[in-house]
């Protein structure tokens, strides 16, 4: 059964570069990577797609270029550009003209991305704040519990802890658990090699020994309250400030901040996000972003900015022991819902990493490589979702040592 990473070893080994040369003037170079075949072997079937749907594609057959030669060609896309609030990607694929030792007509040998135009402006803080103005917000201050609500929605804290416990729309809830910021990621066959498991143990108890240090909340402007959280991660040790400002339209906008607290020397942080923990229900996922196959930051160009569904309950670990897997990077938003179609958006300032599993990281965590085989781990009655500005890559120059490239 092939891995997801096989689909990233295709792009990276393929034979045909594209890249392009002088975007206005529609030119892109062709670089026949082959040592013996020419291009005109291939055709090149080009689309065009704004905020991930196609707007035109096109077929152009490979021009006789030699081996390990360059040439240009030119697609005229500006009449196409109607919008100047949608996102454009050129997407590429050269498939056989006729067949070829080992390989069928019609095959795709090689494929490419390139960004055209990008949104602008890209989601803000600023511009999302503004956005969030609607009706005022009802306040209920009890002993243990801050109560916002607004537009059938209810947003509850816990006056403990600081952390948002509940989240409500007409009825349905939306959390089995207090909202958490989380450090872990599941150590792969590869980190057992770099000794990642012994080395980052502390970001796994700093996921979960998290003390209240300061909750207290104010309105601002009209239809808005900002609450403030500052926890301490004392095995870290850092500071770690939410801000959650809830609005007249039932919206959360989140900000995050991680302040360390010394100059003690710490390893590398796997994770740096929040765990969403959700009934099994919300299982169905919509986004817009990397995929669709899981995808790290060290092992994303084989996946595509799209827009994708799947389905939590579906998932399944495609590896053999225990480990992290379905992470997707570059989201602009995703939505996760039940089958009725009600459900949470999470939307990027610009963009998030995600996965969302019938388990947590700590399920599939194991003590050494081979103690825990993926079968053995049974899914849970929740959706585990890992909102994370950066997740660490995957590695894989070895696995008895290497570790993840630094930028990683």
């Amino acid at each position: 059964t092939p891995h997801p990473a096989l689909a990233e070893v295709k792009k990276v080994y393929q034979y045909v570069g594209i890249k392009a040369v002088d975007m206005a003037a529609g030119q892109f170079e062709l670089h026949n990577k082959y040592d013996f075949l020419p291009l005109s072997k291939f055709n090149i079937h080009w689309t065009l797609i704004a905020n991930a749907k196609p707007v035109a594609s096109g077929l152009i057959e490979a021009p006789e270029i030699a081996p390990h030669e360059k040439k240009i060609i030119n697609l005229d896309l500006n009449k196409y550009f109607s919008d100047r609030n949608k996102e454009y990607y050129l997407n590429f694929e050269v498939k056989a003209r006729e067949p070829l030792p080992l390989i069928p007509a019609g095959f795709v040998v090689a494929t490419e991305q390139i960004p055209i135009k990008s949104l602008t402006p890209r989601y803000s803080i600023s511009r999302v704040a503004t956005s969030f103005l609607g009706t005022e917000v009802q306040i209920k201050d009890t002993e243990s519990e801050l109560i916002l609500e607004a537009k059938e929605v209810a947003a509850i804290f816990d006056k403990k802890t600081g952390l948002l416990k509940s989240y409500r729309f007409k009825g349905y809830e939306f959390l089995k658990e207090e909202v958490v910021p989380y450090f872990w990621r599941a150590p792969t066959d590869n980190d057992f090699g770099n000794r990642m498991p012994q080395r980052c143990a502390v970001w796994l108890k700093a996921s979960h020994n998290q003390q209240l240090q300061k909750f207290e909340y104010k309105t601002q402007g009209s239809g808005q309250v900002r609450v403030e959280t500052t926890l301490l991660l004392p095995d870290v040790p850092a500071k770690y400030k939410i801000i959650a400002i809830f609005n007249g339209q039932g919206g959360l906008l989140l900000q995050n901040s991680f302040t360390p607290l010394s100059e003690k020397e710490l390893p590398e942080i796997p994770r740096m996000g929040m765990k969403f923990i959700l009934p099994s229900a919300f299982s169905n996922l919509e986004w817009y972003g990397r995929g669709p196959h899981e995808n790290y930051v060290d092992r994303k160009t084989s996946a595509f900015i799209g827009r994708y569904k799947d389905n939590v309950r579906l998932m399944k670990n495609p590896y053999v022991a225990a480990q992290e897997y379905g992470n997707r990077c570059e989201n602009h938003w995703l939505t996760v819902r039940n089958e009725a179609g009600v459900g949470l958006m999470v939307i990027g300032l610009p963009d998030f990493e995600f996965s969302a599993l019938p388990n947590t990281p700590d399920d599939l965590t194991q003590k050494w490589r081979g103690e825990l085989h993926a079968y053995q781990v049974e899914p849970r009655d929740f959706t585990c979702l890992l909102i994370s500005d950066m997740v660490t890559g995957v590695g894989g120059d070895d696995s008895w040592g290497a570790r993840p490239h630094p930028q990683y």
